[in-house]
């Protein structure tokens, strides 16, 4: 590995003092192609990001493989390095001529979702002053943060990148010193930035995720026109089931949907007087009364997240997205 040429170079772009030098080197074949050739430089400390042979604190800004040559029965690559002061601002990890050395580099931006406004931030029902819910339902924006991430990586996988889209982080992640809980990241995209052939290597990979403040969750407020109900015959025994509301002392269903406790129950304080249930046709005398539904009537995932408001009513938490392992967002470094 020698140097052919060296040549005096002056500009602001070399940062600090304007100056530096351009040397050409020669590096003998190693096995065969530029891009190990360019790392044998790097390995020698003299391309990009090692020091100039010669003139202290200049450093390798700069390598450009420029030709191809004979070197007796093997070939020779030519490389422009180009030395300068390294730059302030720049991540020192760029310096280096491996591209999957190079730090992540990431954009961050601010936008919105709409939701359908049928409860408030603090999940309260949105009601008119009577209790019944607007129609049509009104919508409202939240905000969201947008990041991209690009880096470099040996191979694209499409098992890896499917297992990651549309799926959300099953642990918390900091971005900026901000902790996103579990739920409250969906992978949006992950797919090679550019074009690309079989046999590329390294790869330039592209992330992009969608980070909210409250978790990708559906939060439905707990109502309808059914409700659980209790009823004991004579010999018999308590038994339950679930029958159609109806207003009192008639067979009419109740105009609105009727707020549940998160157990199939009415919420009998929220209901205009006199719902009670249609209870199924029986003979003897019965006892007919509300109830909560039995435990294996409710998966555990919503029993065990139901969030209970103060005005009474319940929301029932619904998972429409998987959850991956985002261990791997660590490599990003934000």
């Amino acid at each position: 590995m020698v140097i052919e040429a060296i040549r005096p170079l002056r500009g602001p772009w070399l940062k600090a003092d304007g100056w530096g030098d351009q040397i050409r080197w020669r590096v003998p074949e190693q096995t065969g192609t530029a891009y190990d050739a360019a790392l044998a430089l790097l390995a020698d400390r003299k391309g990009k990001g090692g020091p100039h042979p010669s003139v202290p604190g200049l450093v390798g800004t700069e390598q450009v493989l420029v030709d191809i040559t004979k070197d007796g029965d093997k070939k020779a690559y030519i490389f422009d390095v180009t030395y300068g002061r390294p730059d302030p601002t720049q991540d020192p990890s760029q310096n280096s001529a491996n591209p999957l050395d190079w730090a992540p580099r990431y954009r961050l931006r601010y936008g919105f979702y709409q939701v359908k406004a049928d409860q408030d931030w603090d999940h309260n029902p949105v009601v008119n002053s009577a209790g019944d819910p607007f129609d049509p339902p009104e919508t409202a924006e939240n905000l969201a943060i947008f990041l991209s991430a690009t880096l470099y990586q040996e191979s694209f996988s499409l098992d890896a990148a499917l297992e990651l889209m549309d799926a959300v982080n099953g642990a918390p992640v900091t971005i900026c010193g901000h902790e996103f809980g579990a739920g409250c990241l969906l992978c949006r995209n992950y797919a090679p930035a550019d074009e690309f052939t079989k046999l590329a290597t390294p790869l330039k990979i592209a992330f992009e995720f969608e980070c909210r403040f409250e978790n990708f969750d559906r939060k439905i407020l707990d109502r309808g026109f059914q409700s659980w109900h209790g009823k004991y015959e004579t010999g018999v025994g308590a038994t339950t089931n679930v029958g159609k509301l109806v207003m009192k002392g008639t067979t009419n269903p109740p105009a609105q949907a009727v707020l549940l406790n998160g157990a199939g129950r009415p919420l009998l304080s929220g209901l205009t007087a006199g719902h009670t249930l249609n209870a199924y046709a029986v003979t003897g005398p019965t006892f007919q009364y509300f109830c909560d539904a039995p435990e294996d009537k409710l998966p555990e995932y919503v029993r065990g997240g139901i969030i209970t408001l103060t005005s009474g009513a319940t929301v029932l938490p619904y998972q429409f997205k998987k959850t991956a392992d985002f261990s791997f967002f660590s490599e990003l470094g934000l």
